[in-house]
């Protein structure tokens, strides 16, 4: 093609195929369209649609194993120290004591849940019919007491710190820990102990030194490192104690109302 020719098309532009618009030429007929037509626009769909498929699949085979592993686990857990643990609380109800729960980081999380939800739910159904409450506390009860004790005496003692301000022998505990060893933990339930209050320990994997030291020992047992088990079943452990007090004085409720 003469160059004044192949100017006129300007940069960038394709000149038009020999013989026509159609072009007699193999190659320029299916110029521009490899991505959609062709053999090899239909090799690529083909496999974005393997891969689509391979990926859902190997998410399925994810799904249901981590299903099977909670149902496995849940399965097995200690349903007699559940139950103690709702005496506990129950007692300490009945004395008039608080509860005070606390643990680190996504427990922390739990704990906060679980105040608001329980000291909350528990009498939704009727608040003018109780004049005692549940008193559940999370420790440490702002974020700016937390800091406090962690910058100016040591992270050992957020939780002990506290607890030493305002523990009293009708009060009991929770504490929440997936290792079972961290010693912040570890120090507010021994002043627990040393207190002669009731604690519960929410913990997983083989327990650790909580599992030692708690009255209650309420064990989520998995593989080491499957935190995000252990803390998806301690909160189903807690939801199911404020469901159980719901339904408890909800029923009490009932029964005064039906022989009223």
């Amino acid at each position: 093609m003469p160059a004044a020719a192949r100017a006129s098309f300007g940069p960038g532009r394709r000149p038009p195929c020999p013989g026509g618009a159609g072009g007699t030429g193999a190659t320029c007929g299916i110029q521009g369209n490899r991505s959609t037509h062709g053999p090899v626009g239909h090799r690529s769909r083909l496999s974005r649609s393997a891969t689509a498929s391979l990926l859902r699949s190997h998410m399925e085979e994810f799904i249901r194993g981590f299903v099977g592993d909670v149902t496995r686990v849940m399965s097995a857990l200690p349903v007699q120290e559940i139950a103690r643990a709702i005496n506990v609380i129950q007692a300490v109800y009945e004395r008039d004591g608080r509860i005070y729960i606390f643990g680190n980081g996504g427990s922390l999380a739990l704990a906060t849940h679980w105040v608001s939800d329980f000291n909350k739910t528990v009498f939704s159904h009727n608040l003018e019919s109780h004049t005692r409450r549940f008193q559940a506390i999370r420790l440490p009860s702002t974020e700016e007491e937390l800091s406090a004790w962690a910058n100016d005496v040591g992270y050992e003692m957020v939780f002990a710190g506290p607890l030493q301000n305002y523990l009293q022998e009708t009060d009991g505990v929770i504490a929440i820990s997936s290792s079972g060893n961290s010693q912040n933990i570890v120090k507010a339930v021994e002043l627990a102990k040393r207190r002669n209050v009731p604690v519960i320990g929410l913990s997983g994997f083989d327990g650790g030194k909580l599992n030692e030291l708690a009255d209650v020992k309420i064990v989520v047992q998995t593989e080491k490192g499957k935190y995000e088990i252990v803390e998806g079943i301690h909160a189903v452990i807690l939801h199911l104690i404020t469901k159980y007090f719901q339904d408890y004085f909800d029923h009490q409720l009932a029964r005064r109302t039906a022989g009223a």
